[in-house]
């Protein structure tokens, strides 16, 4: 009997009909859910909020003004990690309540085969896959996922999306032990990998998407880099556009969604 990767589900936990829906439209891609309720905002006072945040590597590592929507988003996350940690659970898959999937998720998240992405990573690494578009790549290193057309490949530049991902015990430990209090929205990906915290890869093509009803994604603006744009010379910027962006990198497709 085939056993899939616990799927974690985060939604409002107030809203009994939208989790119905999304446990209808999850279910009949294939997929075993298990709802997650999230943090909402209204949960965290103005004055409460500076207690639930690491303010010093905020302004140093990030930059930004984390707000309520922000903390309440990465607490929702950080209590999936815990709930993964304290039951031992090897690895999981978490998605937020405005999530398709393709019907082929299910077929990587079976432990009973060669396709499962868990038998791609020891519990013990520290390891976030991206099941949403990631839009550039490095052509190498990448890996096969068993006997499918899926490839695992690093993602090249900004990667924002919370929406669908796979997640090692380790990862999740390490993101508890770094994370909180919050320092960086839950999304924050390449920040997470900068403070080597986990080694992050992408599937493609993706399996995941926004719902046709879902808010759209925040725009961010840039994050702060080791080593900013503006103090390369212009050599090293020809250089990275030249080689990095046209050798080294590749785009990838975006996933066929299903309606």
């Amino acid at each position: 009997m085939p056993t899939q990767l616990p799927c974690f589900v985060l939604g409002a936990a107030e809203d009994a009909s939208q989790r119905e829906a999304v446990h209808a439209r999850l279910e009949s891609r294939g997929l075993q859910v298990v709802f997650f309720p999230m943090i909402t905002p209204s949960s965290i006072d103005e004055r409460s909020l500076g207690s639930y945040i690491n303010i010093e590597k905020n302004i140093n590592a990030y930059g930004d003004v984390l707000t309520r929507d922000n903390v309440a988003i990465a607490l929702s996350h950080i209590a999936v990690y815990r709930h993964i940690l304290n039951h031992h659970i090897p690895s999981a898959v978490i998605l937020e309540s405005d999530t398709d999937i393709s019907p082929d998720l299910p077929v990587l998240l079976d432990t009973g085969t060669p396709n499962c992405l868990e038998h791609m990573f020891g519990s013990y690494e520290p390891i976030v896959v991206i099941l949403t578009h990631v839009e550039q790549a490095y052509r190498n290193p990448f890996r096969t996922v068993g006997n499918t057309a899926f490839k695992l490949v690093r993602p090249y530049g900004s990667v924002r999306q919370s929406r669908g991902y796979f997640i090692t015990n380790a990862a999740c430990h390490n993101l508890i032990k770094t994370q909180y209090p919050v320092w960086t929205s839950a999304d924050h990906w390449e920040g997470f990998v900068e403070q080597d915290i986990f080694r992050l890869w992408a599937l493609t093509p993706n399996v995941a998407w926004a719902c046709s009803n879902a808010l759209p994604e925040p725009v961010y603006p840039p994050k702060r880099a080791s080593r900013p744009g503006h103090m390369l010379s212009p050599m090293q910027k020809l250089w990275t556009r030249a080689v990095t962006e046209t050798l080294l990198v590749k785009k990838l497709p975006e996933g066929q969604q299903v309606h």
